[in-house]
């Protein structure tokens, strides 16, 4: 079987804020609906590593609910967030938490190549045939490309 998805942005805290991402805790969702509101900025909210971590969990959790180690699995970009200090160990620990063995990643722009590369199969773009029917990956959005008429 194939899966697809993207945007993990596992470690990233301010995708929970801006993106409304269900994992901050009751104290953070109100501190989110104030800055919607505009009652105060979105800068003055700390997202707690607990709560990043609860979504790493869930992100994680969900992909291998679902995805068999023999099946294959497309990421479309921006893995995971980290400091240029730590980014190699994360991918590395995040990638091993993934039961699945066929992973393809199409890079993001939130995304190290030469990290990534040593731990998945990588395209800037790539064009997927499953079972007969053509599948354009990319990050980026695009207008045109070989075979979308």
């Amino acid at each position: 079987m194939w899966f697809f998805t993207a945007d993990l942005h596992l470690n990233h805290k301010n995708i929970i804020k801006y993106c409304d991402r269900p994992f901050a805790n009751k104290i953070e969702k109100n501190l989110i609906d104030m800055a919607r509101k505009k009652i105060i900025p979105y800068s003055d909210i700390e997202i707690s590593n607990e709560t990043v971590e609860s979504m790493n969990n869930c992100i994680m959790d969900s992909i291998n609910s679902v995805v068999s180690t023999k099946d294959n699995l497309v990421i479309i970009g921006d893995f995971c967030h980290s400091s240029k200090k730590t980014r190699e160990e994360e991918v590395q620990a995040f990638r091993s938490k993934i039961n699945c063995q066929n992973i393809y990643f199409i890079m993001g722009n939130h995304d190290d190549r030469n990290i990534m590369k040593k731990y998945f199969t990588c395209y800037d773009q790539y064009i997927f045939n499953v079972n007969g029917q053509v599948i354009f990956t990319s990050h980026y959005p695009c207008r045109s490309w070989d075979k979308s008429f």
